[in-house]
């Protein structure tokens, strides 16, 4: 009877440290409950940031010389006033609750404080007037966003895009002082390290999202353009072929704003 019962409870215990606790991996692969998704992260900074590319879009028109424009500025302020409110909106849900991607990032409430900071600049510098600084802000918001994503190890087309977009801009600065194939001579081997990083970038849209395929169609016109520039620099079209090539990422990135 002792046997029994001694078999009993080993049995008993066995069960309970295999078949009755929840595996490890899969605690890990899904988030606890309560906690917020990456996906809904995603979306909310990306609302933020589509109010943030339409002021920018704004302020970089009133920042060159004598241009003043009264419905300009209040669509500007409107859009800037949005942005901020939508960021408010986004420190206050995720701050104490960042998604699981983001859990162990000690710097992630920091991150988001810094672009709340950084548009409290940009609203300062619209509000005096200073149009150029408030532009210039732009892009130090992008960047902290690129810095949050691939710091914490997320692959994303938009950033990669950020990265291409940027060479391609300082490309078309320098093509003015040395000529188009000298610049491209210059910036082949980065450009074609950045045209890879794009075509792997996972596509922002669902397999039975239309926009899915559009976004794809996108990337493949970007890449054929710099496989043309790279692989044949010595017959380059002028300024124009960089600048065709910066409406299609221009394109492409707003394309992938808009999960």
């Amino acid at each position: 009877m002792k046997k029994a019962l001694l078999f009993l409870f080993v049995v008993a215990i066995v069960w309970l440290a295999t078949g009755h606790q929840t595996p490890v991996l899969a605690q890990e692969n899904h988030p606890s409950a309560g906690q917020t998704l990456v996906r809904d992260f995603d979306r909310d900074v990306a609302a933020m940031r589509r109010e943030m590319k339409q002021f920018c879009a704004l302020a970089q028109q009133l920042a060159a010389p004598g241009a003043k424009d009264e419905t300009k500025q209040q669509a500007a302020s409107k859009k800037l006033g949005e942005a901020l409110t939508r960021w408010n909106g986004v420190v206050e849900t995720y701050r104490n609750n960042p998604p699981a991607e983001y859990a162990t990032d000690g710097q992630f409430k920091q991150r988001l404080e810094d672009v709340k900071v950084f548009l409290q600049d940009m609203n300062r510098h619209f509000t005096a007037g200073d149009m150029r600084h408030s532009f210039m802000t732009c892009g130090y918001i992008c960047g902290l966003f690129v810095a949050m994503h691939e710091e914490n190890g997320l692959n994303y087309a938009l950033d990669r895009l950020f990265h291409l977009r940027k060479s391609v801009k300082t490309m078309m600065a320098v093509e003015k002082k040395i000529g188009a194939t000298a610049t491209v001579q210059q910036f082949g081997p980065d450009l074609a390290r950045l045209q890879s990083m794009v075509v792997q970038a996972p596509n922002p849209f669902p397999k039975d999202d239309p926009r899915h395929i559009k976004f794809q169609d996108s990337i493949q016109s970007i890449s054929t353009i710099l496989t043309r520039m790279t692989t044949q620099p010595g017959s380059q079209e002028g300024p124009s072929i960089t600048a065709d090539l910066m409406k299609v990422i221009n394109a492409a990135y707003d394309m992938a704003l808009e999960i």
